[in-house]
């Protein structure tokens, strides 16, 4: 299959947009973390930090080439995704997609369970 450039360019600057404010937010973090006066702060501010880089993985449908391809084609239904076809419609069940966002929610619930806050070191 050959790439369209126009859907190309627009995952692209999706993609690029999502790493320029991805890159705000760490940049955010590291100065909290540079300006905190205690451990605890710093503890608390890493969490935030590594919570934010979970939830800002890119899997939504402005960085999915598919997706993309589908409103470009008026298609209001997933039905005709080609990558639906092989890896099943992204929001039922069972779809490649879903165990991704499922293992997103397991890493930010792992995240919650395993980082202590609010500790006294």
């Amino acid at each position: 299959m050959k790439v369209n450039r126009k859907i190309q360019a627009e995952l692209v600057q999706n993609l690029r947009d999502q790493l320029a404010e991805h890159h705000a937010g760490i940049q955010s973090y590291i100065d909290k973390i540079e300006l905190a006066d205690t451990v605890e702060k710093v503890m608390e501010v890493k969490w935030d930090l590594l919570y934010s880089w979970v939830i800002d993985t890119p899997i939504t449908d402005r960085h999915c080439y598919f997706c993309i391809e589908l409103r470009y084609k008026g298609a209001k239904a997933c039905y005709n995704c080609e990558y639906g076809k092989i890896h099943g419609i992204c929001g039922e069940k069972g779809s490649d997609w879903m165990g991704m966002s499922l293992a997103k929610n397991e890493l930010l619930g792992e995240i919650e369970k395993y980082y202590q806050l609010g500790e006294k070191y």
